[in-house]
């Protein structure tokens, strides 16, 4: 009534999907072929019934089916009598889930558009950007490598001071320290000529002059021959470097000579897993654990052919390593302070540091050592390290949204890991394809607290969802007569499954506990 006059009202439905179906008495908020507009698909999979169609009977007797994929999505609990007619589309629901979508595959596009591969192609532990293409090598000795409850769009010249402080809030709660560092057991130096030489001695040196600004470098500069590493000869570098730095005066002790480890395995299995913690790790694994001297080494599973496409490399993947190795060498110099610029390129030259670091989750601890390949050393006879990486310009687009949008969360969890504050990154123009970028014109040190800040990474969360994962893996060995088992996630699919193996499998792999290893560490029974 209206100024003492009645109007007749017509009820209108929309906007929130889960209202609309339990206004009307529909079930389908919570089946698995939920409604839309009064349609109800039966358990067949079949067209959909209209809701008036069903009878009392039928909704009450699907209605207590166990499995929801036999649910019809239909009631008779009804809030409101609205015809049919009157009841619209859930424009909320529809609306966010065409523009998630939309804005997702311009992001895909955009990104892939724009980066180029890891400067070594080689190494599946550096920033790598298209797994599906790569067929990348490990870090010495094991595989190939890639939830804050909310992603955050950095805008570099916007800040909103309620989202800041809630991220903030966040961040004090968490029990991590935001610059948690690992322990270093040692570092090692490997090429094919001098084999695995134990401290950072040889290791690079960034130059003091490398700083944010434009650079002239020729990457392709020196190219001729080039000395590739292959397979066999990380893994030979990794397990002489574990002999090597076994000390001679103690009674062999596996576990204690690798920091008291219980899982033996490689920074980009953590990365990956930490990304999968942070929504941002799409990529498939297959892993192989297995158990000696009551350590759990972690390898990947080779891919198929790989023997082959070692062997049969293009030009332009060697090419790819050459550029990578280039762009080090142009910004590091050497013990003496002589410029590494004029040296030929060997991409059998590594930098090798091997690290514990204890992950804690429900109360439970798990002691992990893993190797990591680092750029340089930050300063002449210091132990701090910094990454070296490339990525390509984009006119169209925002570079700071490359670095720190695209990438952050990589670039963060690689680097956080191990206990790395910067990431040099070299802007090169962009050619018509990807491999003709190999002219750096800008140089970009990436601070890697300010990409936490960037992105409002929860450390806590990425660190949780390691330390899960890896109570999960030590949970399959807990039957002492278990000796492998295999680790697999599907590619779009965050489930991490686990198939325990007979006790007679025959390894796939390759170069797992040499024979150098074996006569070190003998295995007990």
């Amino acid at each position: 009534m209206l100024n003492g006059k009645d109007y007749q009202i017509q009820l209108h439905l929309t906007g929130d999907y889960k209202f609309i179906c339990s206004a009307i008495g529909h079930l389908g908020a919570s089946s698995k072929y939920p409604c839309v507009k009064c349609i109800a698909r039966t358990k067949t999979g079949t067209h959909g019934k209209q809701y008036h169609e069903f009878t009392e009977e039928i909704g009450r007797e699907e209605a207590f089916k166990k499995d929801p994929s036999e649910l019809y999505s239909c009631g008779k609990d009804i809030i409101f009598q609205v015809p049919t007619q009157f009841i619209h589309l859930p424009m909320l629901h529809i609306l966010m889930g065409i523009f998630d979508s939309v804005l997702k595959s311009l992001s895909d596009y955009l990104r892939t558009g724009e980066i180029e591969r890891p400067i070594y192609s080689m190494d599946s532990d550096e920033f790598e950007e298209d797994e599906e293409e790569e067929e990348e090598y490990i870090e010495p000795g094991y595989g190939y490598e890639e939830k804050f409850y909310r992603e955050v769009e950095y805008k570099e010249s916007e800040s909103d001071n309620s989202d800041e402080e809630e991220y903030e809030e966040i961040i004090k709660e968490s029990n991590i320290k935001i610059n948690q560092k690992p322990t270093t057991l040692f570092t090692y130096h490997y090429n094919k000529s001098n084999g695995v030489v134990l401290g950072s001695g040889e290791f690079p040196i960034l130059k003091s002059s490398i700083k944010n600004g434009p650079v002239s470098f020729d990457l392709m500069k020196n190219c001729g021959n080039f000395a590739k590493r292959g397979h066999e000869d990380m893994v030979k570098s990794m397990w002489s470097s574990f002999v090597k730095s076994k000390p001679n005066d103690k009674p062999i002790d596996l576990r204690r000579d690798l920091g008291g480890a219980d899982i033996v395995t490689w920074r980009g299995f953590l990365k990956n897993i930490g990304l999968l913690g942070l929504n941002d790790f799409n990529g498939g694994l297959h892993i192989l654990a297995q158990k000696y001297n009551n350590v759990i080494f972690l390898e990947e599973y080779p891919k198929p052919n790989k023997d082959k496409e070692d062997k049969i490399k293009d030009q332009t993947s060697q090419m790819e390593d050459h550029k990578g190795h280039m762009f080090e060498n142009f910004i590091t110099e050497n013990a003496n302070g002589k410029s590494n610029e004029n040296n030929n390129v060997d991409t059998s030259d590594v930098c090798n540091i091997v690290q514990t670091r204890i992950f804690t989750y429900n109360g439970k601890n798990t002691t992990v050592c893993y190797t990591a390949k680092v750029g340089a050393l930050k300063h002449k006879g210091s132990e701090q390290f910094v990454e070296a990486t490339t990525c390509i310009r984009n006119a169209n687009k925002n570079l700071n949204d490359t670095l720190y949008k695209n990438k952050g969360k990589k670039y963060w969890m690689q680097s956080y890991l191990v206990g790395i504050e910067e990431i040099v990154v070299g802007i090169k123009k962009k050619g018509e394809k990807p491999v003709d970028a190999y002219f750096v014109e800008e140089i970009q040190v990436l601070k890697v607290d300010e990409i936490r800040q960037k992105n409002r990474i929860n450390p806590q969360q990425a660190m949780d969802y390691i330390a899960k994962t890896l109570n999960e893996i030590k949970e399959q060995f807990n039957d002492p007569d278990t000796k492998f088992v295999e680790i697999s996630k599907a590619k779009n699919n965050d489930e991490i499954k686990y198939k325990k193996l007979p006790g007679d499998y025959k390894s796939p792999l390759r170069g797992a506990f040499p024979l150098e290893f074996r006569e070190a560490y003998p295995e007990k029974n």
